[in-house]
């Protein structure tokens, strides 16, 4: 191989090692806000539940 098919090579190496890291860097990214989204809606889920069986039970009570 010439010297400039070795530089173009290179190149090319580098840019796919760099795309590669950019995008898992960016799915890694993406996975944890998921994970932060699920745990928020589920906090959020759980607390309307609550209030859910609080206003049930204080109906029941004062009828």
């Amino acid at each position: 191989m010439n010297p400039n098919g070795k530089a173009v090579c290179s190149v090319v190496v580098a840019a796919a090692i760099t795309l590669g890291t950019t995008v898992s860097s960016y799915r890694l990214k993406k996975t944890a806000e998921l994970k932060h989204w699920q745990k928020a809606l589920s906090d959020y889920s759980t607390n309307l539940e609550s209030q859910n069986i609080a206003a049930v039970k204080n109906t029941v009570l004062e009828e």
